[in-house]
């Protein structure tokens, strides 16, 4: 667990008999959820190093998601997307849409959607939508190639996808049309990794090395390249934009200036998952 403005390591947490898959903040940054291989999935406060609570999932959970008021949180593994009441650890709902696991789920701002996006192989893949309030089966935006990240904008209108190709799309929420769609220029591996929104949704990092605008895809800013980038989160304010590389380096900049915070070398292996919590002062990272 890293504090970002001091580039502090504040402390290691040891407990899954596995590795860990998934890593998510609640959103005000005082509690982690680790997802393992070891079939559970573990509640912890930032601040101290007992569990709080372990999950039942029984598989390994490659995709964890808070609401936005922390009170659940949601977990896919193969088949299905639960979704649990975190002051309880009791399970709320069993979601079920596409076919094997989702590679990542997202939280509408408002808390009232759920999006789980399916990479299937078998041109069956694309991300459902569900709407919390009530049972109606999800909307489904399809894609033959599979989504591999999903995310709404700060104001929920829009949804983001990518498939392993790297190719983006900008759907809308309300009438599940394309908006614009962005491919990477050259050749790059098949590495899930996230685009980011920034600065309210203005700004919005694709490909390893680009800033495009939000609304309309048209690129902004190159910034310069460190190496493969296999993770990428940005904080909750837009301010800062976080990338994991191939090399175990972290590095952290500024969203708008593209200025380095944080540029070590902290991983044996590639930075698997990132998290920042909602004040922008913690950053978890797992390799």
């Amino acid at each position: 667990l890293w504090d970002v403005p001091t580039a502090t390591c504040l402390r290691d947490w040891v407990g899954h008999d596995g590795a860990v898959l998934s890593l998510a903040f609640t959103p005000d940054g005082a509690g982690l959820a680790s997802g393992s291989h070891d079939g559970t999935v573990r509640l912890w406060q930032t601040t101290a190093r007992p569990v709080l609570a372990a999950l039942p999932v029984e598989q390994p959970p490659p995709a964890l998601a808070f609401s936005p008021d922390g009170r659940r949180l949601a977990v896919g593994v193969p088949d299905r997307v639960s979704v649990w009441d975190t002051a309880t650890a009791t399970r709320h709902r069993l979601l079920r849409a596409g076919s094997g696991s989702p590679s990542m789920l997202a939280f509408s701002p408002d808390g009232h959607q759920l999006a789980a996006a399916y990479a299937a192989s078998d041109g069956s893949g694309g991300t459902a939508v569900w709407r919390l309030d009530h049972t109606a089966s999800p909307q489904w935006f399809p894609e033959a190639a599979g989504h591999c990240t999903v995310q709404f904008s700060p104001d929920g209108a829009t949804l983001v996808t990518t498939t392993t190709e790297h190719a983006l799309t900008a759907w809308s929420v309300a009438s599940s049309q394309q908006l614009f769609s962005l491919r990477p220029q050259g050749r790059l591996p098949k590495l899930a990794v996230m685009p980011a929104f920034g600065l309210g949704g203005q700004r919005l990092a694709f490909q390893p090395n680009q800033i495009v605008d939000g609304r309309t895809g048209l690129p902004v800013t190159e910034l310069a390249s460190t190496g493969l980038v296999t993770a990428v989160a940005a904080s909750p304010d837009g301010r800062l934009l976080a990338t994991g590389l191939a090399s175990g380096r972290l590095v952290v900049r500024d969203f708008a200036t593209g200025q380095g915070i944080i540029d070590e070398p902290r991983h044996v292996g590639r930075i698997l998952s990132l998290a920042i919590s909602a004040d922008g002062r913690l950053l978890a990272s797992s390799g």
